[in-house]
């Protein structure tokens, strides 16, 4: 008999329908008898097969009929509650026999990886005992029997089409159809049919891992095929651990995306190679000064050896790194990129070669970027999937992280069916001079297309622009992608600050597309550095600073396309009811191990509640009028010298700019010439954003009838505990830049940076209104 399961796939095509096998619902088919009572298996005698074997059972021997009609089944979830479940038995499409089980309590105590025979012949054997090392329970089904356990019906099992249906014990389909024509190949009168995989709770009715089988059965045991070199592994099961590939190549990276299910994470790693880990971080000189604009500045970040867990699932010679670039490095919560094969071999887990760890800092509710990027896939465009990890480090739990795909070919095969297309990642990067070295070539040496994008957008003519970029960029998508931006707020995407952005040239269209990255502050406020003095104010509904979403905005028929985008987005994609709904999920799913996220999660209700209305109130008279410009670039350089004695409180959370309430005194704060000596002011505690495990020092320095400067400092607040005088090499922190303060609007911008210097702690009481002083 052939297989024909490709049969079903074509009636579908041609419109029929059929019943739809249903995935394991707790309990699937592993093994079924189909030798007839007067047959051996693989033929022959009971002295030798067809082969010159013995082909037989490891229980039964070879015996005629190789143990008569018995079928057997995996238990792959704990807890279930068996009682009244049914097991509907077919031959040729026809419902033959139905087997229930019974209210007995044994059908309330099977743990995953226990395995149930159902046999005519063999009797009752129910002494199970998994913690001395039996998994396996036999019940009879047959005329006469008690029916203590199960039906005391009669049944056969044949190679006629044979088919088994589970249902629960509301009649609801768990699993099945699964047997011969659904799955496995034709099975023949002397042989047996089984799964050719470790059991698990992932495995369908329609797995190609089914096959037919002429060799040893082995009747409540694992099975074996290939001639008895491979054997099922119950390890995984009976562990709770993850499975990580399929005989019949079957994707297994939706598991490890599943937004219903929380991973389990353990990292264990050297200690000191832990503690070093968490402690690098960019250099603000490395980043934003010297070559600053001309190409990708280099990270500090190395893979250090671990053992890594997930789901139970353990890899040793696994590379861990810190990962982050300006808002989320974090020496207590460290992000993570995890690397399976960083150090040889290719190991998967779920499918998947590497893991990238979001540790949400600057996302309070911890759900915001999976809702992003669920929009954006909602919306029709490609985006890294997106659910949550529990993870702990050398036995620590380090609380809840978003585990987001990495952008890397198993994602662009994904989406695009190859990744044969050059990819580029783009951080405080544009089409722009002093920008556009920036945009790093992940896959190629080129980047030619990405110098026809800067020089269409020097095209001062609309219509040729258009025409330009239209042969560039796939614009109909990147319409979808820039509104959508506008609609869930993110600012800090390319659209709003040139930043957190992949590009992908589709080989199906040779045309560049946009994906989205780094989704941790959306649903909620516009760019921090906007208004530092004051009250964030909620997102724009349009980002245009960026130079091609700038260039675009300047031409009407765009505004009014971008107007019709992003009123349909909300009428399609920006479901208030579902999107409430998911939170719901979130937050049951996480908060047990995350603790109380209510204040943060009902500011993204209130979010989304409010959205909608936003957005008609922005055009409701048409496209708002915008007059933003492009911002230089941010490249840092020595301008300056600042010395002073300072003294002030410590205050939670700092002062934000011209709010800082302390004197320093012997100032000597200069910048190209200019002295700053009017309401010089001071203030030390965390800052909201930088996170909670550092603290800023702030200075603000004024003078009249000119603009002002903020210094601010970025420090750790371990350091500072384990030794309130502690030395601190300025250079060397992120955040150890001045900015230029506009008194009017409150904005800021970056001017300079304080190198070859020391801030010398002199007291550090941490505790709200402590003493804090220091000299320079």
């Amino acid at each position: 008999m052939a297989l024909q399961w490709a049969g079903f796939a074509l009636l579908a095509l041609l419109g029929f329908s059929y019943a739809t096998p249903a995935a394991a619902g707790g309990l699937l088919l592993n093994e079924y008898n189909a030798v007839a009572d007067a047959n051996w298996l693989n033929g022959g005698t009971e002295f030798s097969d067809d082969d010159g074997e013995l082909a037989g059972d490891e229980t039964f021997g070879r015996i005629i009929g190789n143990g008569g009609d018995w079928f057997e089944l995996v238990v792959t979830e704990n807890g279930l509650d068996l009682r009244g479940w049914k097991l509907l038995l077919s031959e040729g499409g026809a419902l033959v026999t139905t087997l229930t089980l019974s209210q007995h309590e044994i059908w309330t105590m099977l743990q995953a990886g226990s395995i149930i025979t159902v046999s005519e012949l063999i009797e009752d054997d129910v002494s199970y005992d998994p913690g001395g090392g039996d998994w396996h329970i036999n019940v009879q089904a047959a005329g006469g029997t008690s029916g203590t356990y199960i039906s005391a019906t009669s049944f056969s099992v044949s190679e006629l089409n044979w088919q088994v249906e589970i249902r629960d014990s509301l009649d609801v389909s768990q699993y099945g159809p699964s047997g011969e024509g659904v799955s496995p190949n034709g099975v023949n009168d002397r042989e047996i049919a089984r799964l050719e995989e470790n059991p698990s709770a992932f495995i369908t009715a329609l797995s190609l891992c089914y096959d037919d089988g002429d060799t040893r059965s082995t009747w409540g045991l694992p099975n074996e095929w290939s001639l008895v070199t491979k054997t099922q592994d119950f390890a995984p099961l009976r562990n709770g651990t993850a499975p990580t590939t399929q005989c019949d190549g079957t994707d297994l990276t939706p598991l490890g995306f599943d937004p219903a299910r929380l991973l389990d994470v353990e990292i264990t790693m050297d200690p000191n190679d832990y503690d070093e880990l968490r402690r690098q971080e960019r250099r603000l000189l490395d980043t934003l000064g010297g070559a600053c604009g001309l190409a990708p500045p280099p990270s500090p970040y190395t893979f250090f050896p671990a053992t890594v867990s997930v789901d139970g699932s353990v890899l040793t010679g696994v590379g861990v790194r810190k990962k982050g670039f300006f808002g989320s490095p974090d020496r207590i919560k460290p992000s993570f990129k995890i690397d399976f094969s960083e150090f040889g071999g290719t190991q998967q887990v779920y499918g998947l070669e590497r893991l990238t760890l979001n540790n949400g800092r600057q996302d309070p509710s911890l759900m915001d970027q999976c809702l992003g990027y669920g929009l954006f896939r909602a919306a029709g465009l490609a985006a890294s999937r997106c659910n949550f990890a529990h993870v702990k480090v050398n036995g620590v739990s380090n609380g809840i992280y978003m585990n987001v795909e990495s952008i890397k070919d198993p994602f662009l095969v994904h989406n695009y069916g190859n990744a044969a297309g050059n990819l580029y990642e783009g951080t405080t990067a544009d089409f722009r001079q002093y920008w556009i070295g920036l945009i790093e070539k992940k896959n190629n040496m080129d980047g030619s297309e990405l110098v026809a994008v800067q020089a269409a957008l020097e095209i001062e003519d609309d219509t040729e622009f258009l025409a330009a970029i239209g042969a560039l960029v796939d614009l109909d998508k990147f319409l979808t992608y820039w509104a959508l931006a506008g609609l869930i707020g993110d600012w800090d995407g390319y659209a709003g600050n040139a930043n957190n952005f992949w590009i992908y040239n589709n080989p199906a269209t040779g045309l560049l597309e946009f994906l989205p990255w780094s989704l941790d502050d959306i649903l909620g406020r516009d760019n921090p550095l906007l208004n530092p003095g004051g009250v964030i104010p909620e997102a724009r509904t349009v980002f245009e600073t960026a130079a091609l979403s700038n260039r675009l905005w300047r031409i009407p028929s765009i505004q009014l396309a971008y107007e019709a985008e992003i009123n349909e987005l909300i009428a399609t994609v920006w479901d208030e009811a579902a999107l409430l709904a998911q939170i719901d999920a979130y937050e049951a799913l996480i908060t047990p191990i995350a603790g109380d996220l209510s204040e943060p999660i009902a500011d993204t209700r209130d979010f989304i509640n409010r959205r909608a209305a936003r957005v008609a109130a922005d055009f409701a008279n048409g496209p708002p009028e915008l007059s933003s410009t492009l911002s230089e670039k941010f490249c840092l350089t020595p301008a300056g010298s600042i010395s002073a004695f300072f003294s002030t409180t410590y205050t939670d959370p700092v002062p934000p700019a011209l709010q800082a309430g302390s004197v320093l005194s012997n100032i000597n704060f200069e910048l190209q010439g200019n002295t700053f000596l009017d309401g010089l002011s001071v203030g030390f505690g965390p800052d909201e954003l930088v996170g909670a495990s550092k603290l800023t020092l702030r200075i603000i320095a004024l003078q009249q009838g000119f603009d002002g400067l903020v210094f601010n400092v970025v420090v750790d607040a371990e350091d500072i505990v384990a030794d309130p005088t502690i030395v601190i090499e300025v250079g060397d922190h992120i955040a150890s830049f001045l900015l230029r303060l506009n008194v009017a609007t409150l904005g800021l911008f970056p001017i300079g940076m304080v190198t070859d210097s020391a801030l010398i702690i002199t007291a550090a009481d941490l505790t709200p209104g402590g003493t804090v002083a220091g000299i320079w």
